[in-house]
């Protein structure tokens, strides 16, 4: 069938005039006629193109928010790891019965803290100090530890 004559003669049918619009749309059926075609033959193939188009929309919609939502699990999921790790190193680090080492270090802090108040920087005159304060109970954390640390090896190589 010759489309685009089709074409041309449905578009008379937009004709102002009545009587031009029905004689365009008879032309019209008398060619589908002499072609063994219907109106929906004609207006079919399209629908199902566009039914197959919505489809594969819907399907790409789909798979845009599958994947939209396993990344949104797996950022959850990194996050709670990370979380419970955090928990686990707080619960470690929350407590900790002070030993005879802990004691000897406070003691040490003290005495860097009469022998050679010269020697220390404003923060750590502060750091210290702040050992005076500790209850009995108090166990240094990692991060006390090193910093007691870096001070002794500093106040020991002053001492020779």
């Amino acid at each position: 069938m010759d489309m685009e004559r089709l074409i041309k003669i449905l578009g008379m049918t937009e004709s102002t005039h009545d009587g031009e619009a029905l004689s365009a749309l008879r032309m019209a059926q008398k060619l589908m006629a002499a072609n063994g075609k219907t109106w929906k033959d004609l207006m079919g193939q399209p629908q199902a193109r566009a039914e197959q188009r919505q489809q594969g929309w819907q399907q790409q919609g789909w798979d845009d928010i599958m994947r939209a939502h396993n990344a949104r699990q797996n950022a959850e999921q990194a996050q709670r790891q990370r979380d419970e790790a955090y928990r686990r190193e707080q619960a470690q680090n929350a407590y900790r019965e002070p030993n005879n080492d802990d004691i000897a270090c406070k003691h040490e802090c003290l005495r860097m803290l009469d022998e050679c108040p010269d020697l220390l920087t404003r923060w750590e005159t502060e750091f210290l100090e702040s050992f005076k304060d500790r209850p009995a109970h108090w166990a240094m954390s990692d991060k006390q530890r090193a910093v007691y640390h870096k001070l002794r090896a500093r106040f020991r190589e002053n001492r020779k």
